[in-house]
């Protein structure tokens, strides 16, 4: 579910821009990092990424900002430095002592990065050099001087589709726009994702009243990011410049769990919207999972996603399962219930919205005729914040619940024992 519809990552070294309209690389940061390395005392080698090439070959720029801040995190998990050209290419620098050896993180970068279904290893190892220092000092300098100013690189193509936009830092008020979008964008881009991350289980609640865990979604808060990016923009779910940021908040999810090479070893769902399915970015991070891993995450797809084309939802429903992965229909209502047949759909889980507001419509007739024609055992009623939602569920023996409410009573059994033994040792 993504829920809200209503500290900062350090600066990284050519990221933002200086003057309106104008791209900045750290072409100049990188060669007064060069003259530094000379006196120091350790080894180094420097990788750098040839990103302004990589992209004239898939031409996807959202792809391009996602193996980007890859590299980022690679850098700041190795304790390296990095620096983005003015044309968006990178140099990577790190120890030697730190990293064992250069073919290692070449292999990572590879295999992690820059892996691509579509095109061939050979021709992603061309993009890569590395130059250990200090015995290739020389080799690095001339490498920096074909980026600074006036040099045959500075205004590729890379860097202009990874440019920050105009006065990123400005106020952002009001209804969004697509300019607002873009700087909207730009400020997640550079927030670290995981202050944002939030986890809630799918409970089983058993005959004896026990709740059991059976399933983790993760997902990002966007009340939260809201509240601490963006305050005073207005966000409506039916603005078509809604699902739009939903991308990019999966956009930012998925590589968060590519980054830090997440194992899937228990069932977990994420949401996802139907574009994203049909991106070439998911053919990427499914190229990052083994199919024992892929089995036990499940993508979360909106009811209003599909609603807004049939067609495209099912094709991107058809492609989870092709490449292995579980499928949930989220955000039924009891209101369209009557009126859907969404057990149409290949999914293994559906999630009815019961909140407090929507329990008293099972007084409806038609709406429990709706819920008794589907597969009872694949639904999930969620958003559950009042009593209500149980004990009908119980009524017509739904086994699987989400919500605070499950989650506090589920918390409240747990603690219970643990209660009773600390009491039963100390008398």
């Amino acid at each position: 579910m993504r829920d809200g519809a209503h500290p900062v990552r350090r600066r990284q070294p050519g990221v933002h821009g200086a003057g309106k309209g104008r791209r900045i690389g750290s072409e100049e940061e990188l060669l007064a990092f060069w003259r530094r390395l000379i006196r120091a005392p350790q080894k180094y080698v420097a990788i750098t990424i040839d990103f302004s090439a990589l992209l004239s070959i898939h031409g996807n720029v959202r792809l391009l900002r996602v193996q980007q801040s890859l590299v980022r995190d690679m850098a700041e998990r190795l304790r390296g430095n990095v620096f983005m050209m003015a044309n968006g290419d990178m140099a990577l620098i790190a120890r030697l002592d730190t990293i064992g050896a250069a073919s290692a993180v070449e292999g990572e970068l590879m295999q992690w990065i820059l892996k691509d279904p579509d095109i061939a290893e050979e021709t992603l190892r061309k993009l890569l050099r590395s130059f250990e220092m200090p015995d290739q000092f020389r080799e690095l300098r001339r490498w920096i001087g074909r980026y600074l100013k006036g040099g045959e690189l500075a205004n590729a193509s890379a860097g202009a589709a990874a440019s920050d936009p105009d006065e990123p830092d400005a106020d952002l008020r009001g209804p969004m726009t697509a300019a607002m979008l873009t700087r909207i964008e730009h400020r997640i881009a550079r927030r670290e994702i995981r202050h944002f991350l939030k986890k809630q289980d799918v409970f089983v609640r058993h005959a004896t009243g026990i709740w059991w865990p059976m399933m983790e979604e993760r997902f990002i808060s966007l009340a939260d990011m809201k509240r601490k990016l963006f305050p005073d923009v207005e966000l409506r779910s039916s603005d078509p410049l809604f699902s739009q940021l939903c991308r990019v908040l999966d956009e930012r999810l998925l590589h968060h769990l590519m980054a830090s090479k997440t194992k899937v070893a228990h069932k977990v769902s994420i949401n996802l919207s139907v574009d994203t399915v049909h991106d070439r970015l998911m053919d990427i991070f499914a190229g990052h999972m083994e199919e024992k891993e892929r089995a036990n995450l499940h993508f979360e797809i909106a009811c209003g996603d599909i609603f807004q084309d049939v067609t495209k939802a099912v094709s991107a429903v058809g492609k989870l399962r092709k490449l292995g992965f579980g499928v949930i229909v989220d955000g039924l209502t009891l209101e369209l219930l009557p009126y859907v047949r969404v057990n149409k759909f290949d999914a293994d889980l559906i999630k009815i919205h019961l909140g407090r507001h929507d329990v008293r419509m099972l007084g409806d007739d038609a709406c429990i005729k709706a819920i008794r024609r589907l597969p009872l055992d694949r639904l999930v009623f969620s958003r559950c914040d009042h009593d209500g939602a149980i004990k009908v569920g119980e009524t017509l023996n739904i086994r699987m619940y989400q919500g605070w409410l499950i989650d506090e009573q589920a918390m409240t059994a747990q603690a219970a024992p643990m209660a009773q033994e600390a009491a039963n040792r100390y008398n």
